[in-house]
């Protein structure tokens, strides 16, 4: 009997599961609501039905092994009657953002579980996100709204590195960045402009002081890790993305309570750290891998302090353990 219990990561990765597709699903769902565009009405409703979809499997694997079902988020934590808060751009830059964190997770929980019911489960999850990402990213190609990595000269020859100094220092002249090295210079870039948009809106819609302080900070450490990427990008003669902060409307009432907000902030928190760990991994210049651990003690702090605001306010449920 014992052999077919959960094992830890199972317990853990469907708790995860719930409690983020619960959350995402309030989000969603209001984006789905206040969407202007037709299509974008659509692909938000789309988005909404896959993470309802999620919540409802995690559901049913907890409740056939008799194992209470968190609380997670529910309509009160989302008010139908606030005015719209964002534009349809930033909508569905949230929407693809969203597919890409769910393939990455899904990815994980699928190479860490071993009975066949939950691999079946994040095999359907993996592949409705796959879908989902593979329909925004044609959707917003067609719309023109899509914001394209750089891209460079094809290489011509094989070439081999010759010299220590392909390892650069931490000060002076460097050797060109590699494709890799600014894919994640890309990458982060535009993930933290984003996290910029959504602190700013998250700051001015909060009711708590605190918490509309702790988004304000966010919003300040997001803008300072933007500049050091578009500083590293246009050393290297690489253009920088735009910036979409504009796209906030100027509203003091939002959609979302102060605790999904929170919550959602801790754990994007947590998903750019992961993503700042990846880029360290393709990056081998030494200015580069000094400025991505530095960044990471920071960002971790300010989520460990967004934890202490869950834990102070109540709002922080104990997950699975020993």
């Amino acid at each position: 009997m014992a052999q077919n219990l959960l094992t830890t990561s199972e317990v853990s990765n469907l708790w995860d599961l719930y409690m983020t597709s619960s959350m995402f699903a309030c989000v969603l769902g209001s984006f789905r609501d206040h969407a202007e565009d037709a299509t974008t009405r659509s692909d938000a409703a789309r988005s909404y039905q896959i993470a309802a979809r999620n919540q409802q499997r995690a559901t049913e694997l907890f409740q056939r092994e008799e194992i209470p079902v968190p609380h997670g988020f529910t309509e009160v934590d989302v008010r139908t009657d606030a005015p719209r808060l964002l534009s349809d751009v930033l909508v569905y830059a949230y929407l693809r953002r969203w597919s890409q964190f769910s393939v990455t997770m899904f990815s994980q929980f699928l190479g860490s579980s071993i009975r066949h019911d939950v691999r079946q489960v994040f095999h359907e999850c993996l592949n409705d996100s796959l879908g989902l990402y593979q329909h925004l990213t044609d959707s917003m190609l067609e719309q023109g709204i899509d914001v394209r990595p750089p891209v460079l000269a094809y290489p011509r020859e094989v070439r081999f590195v010759e010299r220590q100094s392909f390892w650069g220092t931490l000060f002076g002249d460097q050797r060109p960045l590699l494709a890799a090295e600014i894919d994640a210079l890309f990458h982060n870039m535009t993930n933290n402009r984003l996290g910029t948009t959504f602190m700013r809106a998250f700051s001015q819609t909060a009711q708590d002081p605190e918490i509309r302080d702790y988004f304000t900070r966010g919003q300040r450490i997001a803008a300072k890790h933007v500049e050091i990427f578009n500083t590293l990008l246009l050393r290297g003669d690489v253009p920088a993305p735009m910036s979409s902060d504009a796209e906030v409307n100027a509203v003091a009432e939002g959609p979302f309570s102060d605790k999904l907000m929170l919550f959602h902030t801790v754990l994007m928190n947590a998903a750019g750290i992961a993503l700042y760990g990846l880029s360290l991994s393709a990056s081998t210049r030494r200015d580069l891998t000094a400025t991505y651990p530095r960044l990471m003690v920071e960002v971790g702090q300010y989520g460990e302090d967004g934890l202490s605001l869950l834990i102070e306010r109540g709002w922080l449920e104990e997950p699975p353990h020993a």
